[in-house]
């Protein structure tokens, strides 16, 4: 109580001094409000570290933006908290709020039992223990506490939980998995014989329609879906398209090296003249690139594309895969994407240079998906998870909750389960299980689809694998 009187008359003290400058035409209105109205935070640094390929430790710079932290003020219990939980990893012992409020605003922290004036904007606070901002009305008759908390997820709740089942559907070898609208579909090629399957992108993965065989020779691995319609190269390079995944028929007579991908603005191939994109499959484009041809990759390809953080009608668009001009690494290509042609940009490389020693790993059937805001890859011996925070630029080890299945190869390199449920006898790699024997692992394709990533295994095998987002004070 005695703190509480020394604040009001600080306040009083405040108002006097004020007062006594102002001009006698104006009138300065003491109001009883005592309320926070906004809260907000600005950019989180946070340092990560990450193993080098010689094992060593390294560290790195993450910013978490501001603008994407979004809080909630619930003015019947008097709390400020985030909305959604934040990465585990957040450093926050040194948080910079900014806070609107009416009335004069003081802050509690770090174990202090004064609350001491609060610069908003300016003053560093650790919200790793209990923060409690104090409003006290303009004329000292009322107050208010709110305690203030950022909620981040622990390890195991920010982590890949998977679960499997088995479809007896023929998915046999050289697999390719794309969505469209509400399905996933899965496209398997076994010598000259071409099959498709599909199911409900909601469902468990155990319920597949009948499989339809495809007539036309059309290279399973180079379908990708761009709007409503499938797109594949066909044995002659020439462009081929189907509405339904089954009936496929060429489109123009325009010969193709490569069938890229799509984002939401464009489907992209590579012709003689380099990259090129087309907003309907007919009419094509320039789309830059030429300078580093030999870098494009070989299908199968993963490309990705989202929207920028500041500009919705511009996208993010990274692609990834196997070149054989790069025996190192997977090749990664960046562009930013826009419906209006001038505000395009071409595609360029991301060369591996000494600024950037963090490419991603040349795995066979190296993929990359887009999952809970994390650009993620992987690919045999699928022992590990890679992630990148810049666009594909740097990869990095992703940290333990974020795992392949425990069936594949944990993240130590050595099996963490039994895979009695994925025998296959077609596998492309194999590792260590805890009792020196070889354990296999089929090839596996991948597909996000709603709030799930789908694993889809040579030999029928299905993994779906979520995040939990639930809050959890730390």
């Amino acid at each position: 109580m005695k703190r509480f009187f020394s604040i009001i008359a600080v306040c009083i003290l405040t108002l006097c001094a004020a007062t006594s400058c102002i001009d006698e035409e104006k009138a300065v209105e003491l109001t009883p409000q005592c309320v926070i109205s906004s809260f907000s935070v600005a950019n989180i640094q946070s340092p990560m570290t990450v193993k080098l390929a010689d094992g060593t430790d390294t560290t790195y710079t993450v910013t978490m933006l501001g603008s994407d932290i979004k809080f909630n003020i619930d003015q019947l219990s008097n709390r400020i908290y985030t909305v959604d939980s934040l990465p585990h990893w957040l450093k926050i012992d040194r948080i910079v709020p900014s806070v609107l409020a009416r009335g004069y605003v003081y802050v509690r922290h770090g174990g202090s039992e004064n609350f001491v004036y609060f610069n908003t904007g300016k003053d560093s606070i650790d919200f790793t223990q209990t923060v409690e901002f104090k409003v006290v009305a303009m004329d000292g008759t009322n107050s208010r506490t709110y305690a203030a908390v950022i909620n981040k997820a622990t390890n195991d709740r920010d982590s890949l939980y998977w679960t499997q089942t088995t479809t007896e559907a023929p998915i046999a070898s050289n697999l390719r998995a794309v969505v469209r609208g509400e399905r996933v579909y899965v496209f398997a090629q076994t010598d000259d014989v071409r099959t498709m399957v599909s199911t409900p992108a909601d469902g468990d993965g155990t319920e597949w329609d009948a499989p339809e065989r495809i007539a036309a020779a059309v290279d399973v691995a180079t379908v990708t879906v761009f709007g409503t319609t499938f797109y594949a190269l066909g044995a002659d390079g020439m462009l081929y398209v189907s509405t339904d995944a089954i009936d496929w028929n060429p489109q123009g007579d325009k010969v193709f090296a490569r069938l890229l991908g799509a984002d939401g603005h464009y489907l992209y191939a590579a012709d003689e003249t380099g990259i090129v994109g087309s907003k309907d499959g007919t009419t094509w484009v320039n789309c830059g690139g030429t300078a580093d041809m030999a870098m494009l990759p070989d299908a199968p390809v993963s490309m990705v594309s989202y929207d920028t953080r500041t500009n919705a009608s511009l996208q993010n668009v990274v692609m990834m895969g196997l070149s054989q001009g790069n025996a190192d690494n997977a090749v990664v290509w960046y562009k930013i994407s826009s419906e209006k042609e001038q505000d395009n940009q071409p595609w360029n490389y991301v060369e591996i240079t000494p600024d950037n020693g963090f490419g991603m790993p040349r795995l066979e059937g190296v993929q990359m998906l887009r999952y809970n805001g994390n650009l993620l890859a992987f690919g045999a011996p699928y022992d590990k998870m890679y992630r990148s925070y810049d666009n594909g630029v740097t990869w990095h080890t992703a940290l333990t909750h974020l795992t392949l299945p425990a069936e594949f190869v944990g993240t130590d390199g050595e099996a963490e389960g039994e895979d009695d449920e994925a025998e296959t006898d077609e596998p492309a790699a194999t590792a260590e299980d805890g009792e020196g024997e070889d354990c296999m692992v089929a090839p596996v394709v991948s597909v996000v689809a709603g709030e799930k990533i789908w694993l889809i295994q040579e030999g029928g095998a299905v993994w779906q694998g979520t995040i939990s987002k639930a809050l959890t004070s730390e």
